[in-house]
């Protein structure tokens, strides 16, 4: 893995948060995978890891929360207006080239789509993608504003909004 920093160059026992924005995008699915498998043994107990992608000025991005529970976060301020289909350009790379019919993510996106412009009637892309959250169903997970949820849709202010994708494992 010629170029990634790896745990053992690390000179630290534990971490615990470690961001790598940005960082395995140029690199193969099983090189990266390799990397987030190399980071997570370095990570405290309670530690996490945040890999993913961002646009140049952080309006659109896909990551990786990984701990003790696994997370996808996608997030976007709305700024180049919004679909669901933005986001898969910028999905970390051991998923970003998976998006294809008939995989999970595919249908997902489909799936969110479909509801995404199902919501024409409301006022802005914000309530758009809220509304649409509202009803999404996939493979028995429920999409909304609600903890406890597979999927979870929180703002992060009154210009962004996260949805977050909750599954066990990578």
């Amino acid at each position: 893995m010629d170029g990634i920093l790896t745990a053992t160059e690390l000179e630290i026992d534990q971490i615990g948060v470690l961001r790598a924005m940005n960082v395995l995008r140029q690199y193969s699915a099983e090189e990266a995978r390799h990397a987030l498998a190399d980071w997570m043994s370095k990570l405290s107990p309670q530690g996490i890891l945040v890999e993913g992608t961002s646009d140049k000025h952080g309006e659109l991005a896909a990551f990786f929360c990984l701990g003790q529970t696994h997370e996808l976060v996608l997030m976007t301020t709305f700024s180049r207006g919004f679909g669901p289909w933005m986001f898969r350009d910028y999905l970390p790379q051991i998923w970003r080239r998976t998006v294809k019919p008939g995989t999970e993510l595919f249908e997902f996106f489909e799936d969110w789509d479909t509801q995404f412009r199902a919501q024409s009637g409301e006022p802005d892309p914000q309530s758009r993608f809220f509304s649409s959250l509202q009803n999404l169903e996939f493979d028995g997970l429920v999409a909304g504003r609600v903890n406890g949820g597979v999927f979870v849709s929180l703002p992060m202010s009154q210009s962004h909004g996260v949805l977050s994708l909750r599954r066990p494992g990578v």
